[in-house]
């Protein structure tokens, strides 16, 4: 969502909306050592598109439901993963 999007939705003004009160909280990552099953279950349970990737503290990169389809052989963690991301049922 964009921070316009997201600063409408909840009633701020965008032009004077700060990322802190529209970011997400109780941030979900994978480390680089993970499997790829292990992350596409963490984005299929909190129904996300993207997942950072952290070693320790740093931010090493993301991990995203596009780049997982672009790697033909990964076709069913790419289509379970979505279906339960876009399913309507949130298990929080």
């Amino acid at each position: 969502m964009t921070s316009c999007c997201a600063a409408l939705r909840t009633g701020l003004d965008p032009k004077a909306a700060r990322v802190r009160d529209i970011m997400s909280q109780g941030l979900v990552t994978a480390r680089p050592d993970d499997d790829l099953q292990t992350a596409t279950n963490l984005m299929a349970y909190d129904q996300i598109r993207r997942i950072p990737i952290v070693n320790g503290d740093k931010l090493v990169g993301m991990l995203s439901l596009c780049d997982i389809a672009r790697n033909s052989a990964l076709e069913m963690e790419t289509a379970d993963a979505l279906c339960e991301i876009s399913s309507n049922i949130k298990r929080r």
